[in-house]
């Protein structure tokens, strides 16, 4: 090949060789905070990068420190590390996997951080990530657990609860109790990102006519020994009856005539009623002294001279007729005090407030689907309504808006498909976006404007959107073996972003009942449980159930797993081959005690015919010890008495 051949083709060599080490560059990813119960334990999610390809474990030296760097938390090396961490901190991540993920025993009140992870590798280089710490938030109480139930239970039909807690220790998960005895709980533990947790279990029972008005009482013990209950009450209806519209309707109505009787006779009694005008002078002269202030609280904190306040407050002391004598005989120095520290109060959340929003950084999103991305923001002054509030989504750098009230803003491609979901005057700036295409991966921010204030973009807290092509696949729970004819709960569970339209979950099972929850596990992402309830018959072994989860969309995912039922427990396999060799040995038994007695005769003859036959032999032998018998105890009793 020519000279401009060969040099195209090591150009393209060195690229492949040297691609890894180009691209790649020192980065890590770590939760930046997180809320942990004291006494309890925490394990902080983490995964680093570096340049180069892959190591070993044995190459890769894991450190966590503060971020001053005074203080080493985790070390391999125990003498590197600060006595207050000593034996309390271990790394469960795989460093050659560039997983960094650190777990803290015990933690205390001291242990809030910010902890840094740093890598060293001898023959390359070291590098602390302090751009990306931890912050621990303590927790003295524990959280309290959340408890799913149906308002009234069905005597005699199967009844499912729920009882779910977050915890930030999957090592050693929280244990979930009942009070309701004789009753089977299921415990699933999954993780909701960010390092939290959940813990579930689920209780099935059938409620009786004695459980309604009984206390159930989940309660959760947290490793470190904290614990929390939370206590529901059980109503439990019998069969079906008209009682519970009978009574409501009969009670609306009894209260209806006695509320209208009681106003009847008032009326009649007192026809005459005068209104009272001192109360009617009160409430103009307040509206006359409040809008004597009004144009001056809208215009950013300029406030009127304490003269004309306190001027307007002893006029209004002395009109008002309800005003305490004390605030009249006050001293001047004591009234402006007293103006003060009003005036701190009004103006208090006016002065402390600032500027900010609080958005997820980033999102996984299903193409086709939709995206409900969480937001909130503050501003300062008083709370506004929404009227008085502009919000706006746009990219961040400010060239493309995809949501504007104002929809000719709005670029093209986004026309249509966003809308805000929050309610400015909450300061909720929540954004959903529907039909996601694979261009919507942003970064987006927020901007806020207040026309009789100032705008504000908050191109710092911005979110990504990560496009995932094929839906993510369900999770089935069910035991490994069915029982035949008892009650069996399976649950299917789906991830997703789009709580406007949850998605959809089916069952291959027909005949069976299955109740569907959606909840938040935050920073944006929602889980959806499909709860099957079904008694298994034995032709349900070796069969399939199927859970189809269809998404907002069009696209689907499904799972299959293969049930095992066993049947009622019993004893049949013991009894009948007993009984069928008992059976046999009787009627053999029979056939020959009968055979013997009906031909005695003839086996009698037989024997006398035959001195050589086998019954005669036996008859002669069985007469040879009946003799030898009798003589050979005479012999040990002589024997016995000349010892004797």
């Amino acid at each position: 090949m020519g000279s401009q051949a060969r040099s195209l083709f090591c150009w393209l060599c060195l690229q492949v060789v040297f691609a890894s080490v180009l691209s790649d560059v020192w980065k890590a990813e770590v939760v930046d905070k997180m809320n942990v119960l004291v006494t309890s334990c925490v394990v902080v999610p983490c995964t680093f990068n570096y340049p180069g390809t892959p190591l070993p474990d044995s190459r890769i030296r894991g450190i966590w420190h503060k971020k001053d760097r005074k203080e080493i938390i985790y070390h391999a090396d125990q003498i590197e590390v600060a006595d207050s961490f000593k034996g309390r901190t271990k790394l469960v991540g795989r460093l050659g996997k560039k997983n960094c993920t650190l777990e803290i025993d015990s933690v205390t009140d001291h242990d809030n951080g910010p902890f840094c992870f740093r890598a060293e590798i001898p023959s390359l280089d070291k590098y602390s990530f302090v751009e990306e710490c931890v912050d621990i938030f303590m927790m003295w109480d524990p959280e309290k657990p959340r408890v799913e139930i149906k308002q009234t239970l069905e005597e005699g039909a199967v009844a499912t609860v729920k009882c779910t807690v977050r915890h930030t220790c999957p090592s050693y998960p929280p244990t979930i109790t009942w009070s309701h005895f004789n009753s089977e709980a299921s415990v699933s533990n999954r993780d909701s990102l960010h390092g939290m947790w959940e813990v579930d279990s689920l209780l099935t029972f059938i409620p009786k006519e004695e459980d309604n008005l009984t206390d159930l009482t989940c309660t959760v013990a947290f490793h470190g020994g904290k614990s929390s209950a939370v206590t529901t009450r059980l109503h439990v209806t019998g069969k079906a009856n008209y009682f519970h519209i009978i009574i409501p309707v009969a009670a609306v109505l009894g209260i209806a005539l006695l509320f209208g009787g009681v106003c009847y006779f008032m009326r009649k009694k007192y026809k005459v009623y005068g209104t009272n005008h001192k109360t009617k002078k009160t409430t103009v002269h307040y509206r006359s002294v409040t809008y004597k202030y009004r144009k001056s609280l809208e215009k950013k904190l300029v406030l009127p001279p304490y003269s004309d306040i306190l001027t307007s407050i002893q006029e209004f002391g002395a009109e008002y007729p309800g005003c305490p004598e004390g605030l009249q005989s006050m001293g001047s120095q004591a009234r402006s005090l007293f103006c003060w520290l009003c005036l701190q109060v009004v103006f208090a959340s006016v002065l402390s407030d600032v500027w900010k929003a609080e958005v997820v950084d980033k999102m996984n999103v299903l193409v086709t689907s939709c995206v409900v991305v969480p937001c909130t923001f503050n501003y300062p002054g008083t709370p506004l309504p929404d009227s008085r509030i502009r919000g706006i989504w746009h990219k961040e750098n400010k060239k493309e808006i995809i949501y504007h009230a104002d929809q000719i803003e709005v670029v093209d491609s986004f026309k249509g498909r966003t809308k805000l979901v929050g309610r400015l005057g909450k300061k909720n700036c929540t954004l959903e976006i529907d039909s996601v295409t694979d261009h919507d991966n942003g970064p987006f921010c927020f901007r806020a404007e207040i026309p009789s204030l100032d705008k504000y973009s908050f191109v710092e807290e911005c979110v990504d959107i990560f496009m995932m092509w094929d839906p993510e696949k369900p999770r089935v729970e069910i035991k490994q073996t069915l029982e035949e004819g008892a009650v069996a709960t399976v649950k299917c569970t789906v991830r997703h972003t789009c709580p406007s339209y949850p998605p959809t979950i089916t069952w291959s099972h027909f005949n069976s009942e299955a109740s569907v929850s959606n909840r938040d596990s935050l920073h944006g992402v929602w889980e959806v449980d499909s709860l099957l309830t079904f008694i298994p018959n034995k032709e349900d072994n070796l069969k399939d159930l199927t859970c189809t989860v269809t998404f907002h969309g069009g696209k689907s995912s499904a799972v299959t797993t293969r049930l095992h039922v066993t049947g009622k427990a019993n004893y049949f396999h013991i009894i009948i081959p007993v009984a069928t060799v008992v059976g046999i040995a009787l009627l053999f038994g029979g056939v020959c005690y009968f055979m013997r007695k009906k031909y005695k005769r003839e086996i009698q003859e037989l024997q006398s015919r035959n001195d050589n036959g086998i019954w005669s032999r036996m008859s002669r032998m069985s007469r040879r010890f009946r003799s030898v018998g009798p003589s050979f105890q005479g012999n040990q009793k002589e024997q016995g008495n000349e010892y004797s």
